[in-house]
């Protein structure tokens, strides 16, 4: 008689799998992106986005000058236009200092935390966001 294993054993290992991948988090990035290679890159007008009446842009998926790849968001600013969202965030950016981190943040990113004269917050994630990077700093 021929046994199915794949059925016996196949479930439990998938839930292992599963609950694993679930559990792990990225390991912690040695540095934080310092706040010249984040104002050397700067921000895209093309990732200007408004939630709740306050304007956030950043850049997704780079490097900077560490060995991780970062999303990095500077928002709640209050703006009238995309446009004028995405010039007070390069003003904003101009002034960025760093603050603290990298910090285990929520759902297994480490975030790297920086101040900016002009009022705006601002973050670097790692890994990158995918889609809303307003999340990053609203559920701050």
């Amino acid at each position: 008689m021929k046994r199915n294993y794949f059925t016996a054993f196949s479930f439990p290992l998938c839930l292992l799998l599963i609950s694993t991948q679930a559990n792990s988090i990225v390991p912690e990035p040695q540095v934080c992106p310092s706040a010249a290679s984040i104002q050397a890159v700067g921000v895209s007008h093309k990732m200007v986005q408004e939630s709740n009446d306050l304007w956030f842009s950043g850049r997704r998926n780079q490097f900077y000058d560490t060995h991780s790849h970062w999303t990095f968001v500077i928002g709640k600013i209050a703006a009238s236009s995309v446009d004028d969202a995405y010039n007070k965030a390069v003003l904003n950016l101009n002034s960025l200092t760093f603050q603290m981190g990298p910090v285990e943040g929520p759902v297994g990113k480490w975030v790297c935390y920086y101040h900016a004269s002009f009022g705006a917050d601002a973050v670097a994630v790692n890994p990158p966001i995918a889609r809303n990077i307003a999340n990053a700093l609203v559920k701050k």
